[in-house]
């Protein structure tokens, strides 16, 4: 009796098969990568969007962006002296984009002695005490990779400003500048940015490490910074500033390297920058956003950075 051939692959076609699979998976591995990256940029979008309706429904309430930094002399004043705590926009805008409540736990610390360190060291005061570690979503980019471990951190900060031609403060902390439309105690109208809003950046994106933010490299390799960090201001010489925990300039250019350790002198020269390949995000005075390559000219970079300089940007 004659048997019947059996079905089935042979060794070699099976080998086949398996090639065939892999070549597709490395053709789709990238394009799905690719897709995930513009979900999670768009989502970065969203949160500087979310920022830039911020601070234009503040100013529309208050007559000013918000302070990059609200610090009260003397009262914010650590004994009287010269050691003066500020409170970042990042909690001023709470309550303009749905989180008021956690803003509300701030209350009677506006103007306290030591700001926002005298709110973290009474804790006990706080409706929820858990509030200093609570994520704050706008606050995150989620193609941020580098500090996972730190949910309560921050990706965007204000803008200074940096226009090299603009001589700037030397500081303990490094150059101090104010030539942007957020630094302590701006309050910045829309009037006074001459170079136009649509031309002015507000707030950018930032993943390096500040020398002194959260982790265990705290003044040597650094980490980011918590949302609720405002910055210390010399009470006797307020052009004297510490704020680069929650504001930067544009004196180094997009995603570049500081070397580690970081030194003091590095806290406001930390450069913007992201996990998004080729360059940052910003969102700009009028709320529009937009990407910033890497390649930008130096000087366009700079410029798009202060308020009133009337510098003339060709970005043809």
């Amino acid at each position: 009796m004659k048997k019947k051939p059996r079905s089935g692959f042979t060794l070699v076609e099976l080998l086949v098969v398996i090639a065939i699979i892999g070549v597709l998976v490395a053709l789709l591995l990238p394009a799905v990568q690719a897709a995930r990256e513009a979900a999670r940029r768009s989502q970065c979008v969203n949160n500087l969007k979310q920022l830039g309706l911020a601070m234009q429904n503040y100013h529309s309430a208050h007559g000013s962006f918000p302070a990059g930094v609200a610090v009260k002399i003397p009262e914010n004043c650590r004994g009287g002296g010269t050691d003066c705590r500020g409170f970042p926009m990042n909690v001023i805008l709470m309550p303009y984009f749905e989180q008021g409540v956690i803003e509300e736990a701030f209350g009677g610390f506006y103007g306290k002695e030591w700001g926002w360190i005298a709110w973290i060291q009474d804790i006990d005061n706080l409706v929820d005490d858990a509030i200093p570690d609570t994520p704050v979503s706008t606050y995150i980019c989620p193609s941020n990779s580098r500090w996972e471990d730190y949910p309560q951190r921050k990706d965007y900060y204000g803008v200074v400003g940096g226009v090299v031609s603009v001589v700037p403060t030397q500081g303990t902390w490094g150059f101090v500048y104010n030539d942007g439309v957020m630094y302590p105690n701006s309050y910045t109208r829309i009037g006074e940015i001459t170079d136009g809003t649509s031309n002015t950046f507000a707030v950018g994106e930032v993943v390096h490490a500040h020398p002194f933010g959260m982790g265990p490299g705290y003044g040597t390799s650094g980490g980011p910074t918590n949302w609720w960090i405002g910055a210390h201001v010399n009470g006797s010489n307020p052009d004297v500033q510490s704020y680069g925990r929650s504001l930067l300039s544009t004196l180094n250019p997009i995603n570049s390297q500081l070397p580690i350790p970081l030194a003091v002198t590095d806290g406001n020269e930390v450069p913007f920058g992201s996990d998004h390949p080729g360059g940052a995000q910003f969102v700009y005075c009028d709320g529009h956003v937009a990407f910033i390559q890497d390649a930008i000219d130096i000087n366009v970079y700079q410029w798009l950075s202060s308020r009133a300089g009337e510098e003339v940007a060709d970005f043809n």
